[in-house]
């Protein structure tokens, strides 16, 4: 959710999902992309840099449903 995006940029720690295995995380964007997954369900982040001192670094949101 939003809430939980917004509480670990600001406490600088990597959301549970962060290091689920490729093959998951491919099998989830295709679905997303095929509209198996609900707007505002899912989002893909990029993985950047959670220590960074720019917060603009931290997981960037790269793919959203809309």
């Amino acid at each position: 959710t939003p809430d939980e995006i917004k509480e670990y940029r600001e406490r600088k720690v990597d959301s549970p999902w962060r290091n689920r295995p490729i093959e998951e995380s491919l099998k989830l964007f295709d679905d997303m992309r095929r509209g198996l997954i609900d707007e505002g369900k899912a989002t893909l982040r990029m993985k950047q840099d959670m220590q960074s001192e720019n917060y603009n670094m931290y997981d960037l949101i790269a793919y959203r449903i809309k």
